[in-house]
């Protein structure tokens, strides 16, 4: 499998995808891990927007208060990102600011990169 990161990921989670290759050389079995996290990642993101755009909550009909949907989608993704990402071992931080190391500052200047 070639180091080009899945054409339906987003710009972000290719850039990730591209930094963890530069230095580690994953066979195709945690590669298809590291996908399967980077489209979680994108998954939470897409989340995340909709419930700032959106809020926590919505009104039914009858007046009554709801969890946004979006809601359950978002834990239900961090879930799988959180799992993927322990799975591939890099040693590295997860790029949802939960530092499990001391490569802190590397990931958030490629994530500045990216934004």
């Amino acid at each position: 499998m070639a180091n080009n990161p899945p054409k339906h990921l987003s710009k972000e989670a290719k850039t990730i995808w591209r930094t963890i290759l530069k230095d580690n050389d994953l066979e195709k079995g945690r590669l298809v891990v590291l996908k399967t996290a980077l489209e979680a990642y994108d998954r939470l993101s897409e989340a995340r927007k909709v419930i700032d755009e959106t809020g926590l909550t919505y009104k039914t009909e009858s007046g009554y208060m709801r969890p946004n949907p979006a809601l359950q989608i978002e834990k239900e993704a961090c879930s799988r990102f959180l799992q993927a990402w322990r799975m591939l071992e890099l040693g590295m931080e997860m790029p949802l600011g939960r530092p499990i190391n001391k490569k802190e500052t590397e990931w958030n200047e490629v994530l500045k990169a990216v934004k």
